[in-house]
């Protein structure tokens, strides 16, 4: 009896442990990240709002002050092994990052009519 409790008990410690890392991992691209795009000689600060719902799918939203444009709305929202990645409609492309190791920054390129890099921290 006491070693099918114990059993139960390492198989939910194990479980727990498990997801520990997913959980973690999802922290760390949901948030608000600033960015700077250089097109054509100008900057534009871009600032992106990254959410998970409960059944762990992702949106984002994008700002951008000199644009006066805020809450653009973005699709095809993912994150998968530190690889960040939106459609931005508005602006006919799409983003592509890879999330740093560390957390503090996704590094990627936003491709549309044509690349722009932009590291998001």
């Amino acid at each position: 009896m006491i070693r099918r409790i114990a059993s139960k008990w390492m198989l939910m410690a194990v479980a727990v442990l498990t997801l520990v890392p997913l959980s973690m991992a999802q922290a760390q691209v949901v948030g608000d990240w600033q960015g700077v795009a250089s097109i054509e000689g100008a900057d534009y600060h871009i600032i992106v709002h990254i959410t998970v719902a409960s059944d762990g799918t992702y949106a984002a939203t994008l700002d951008s002050p000199e644009l006066q444009a805020t809450g653009i709305a973005t699709s095809g929202v993912t994150f998968k092994d530190s690889k960040f990645s939106m459609n931005v409609d508005a602006y006919h492309g799409v983003y592509t990052g890879t999330l740093s190791s560390d957390g503090t920054k996704i590094a990627g390129v936003f491709t549309g009519d044509q690349e722009t890099p932009i590291e998001f921290k």
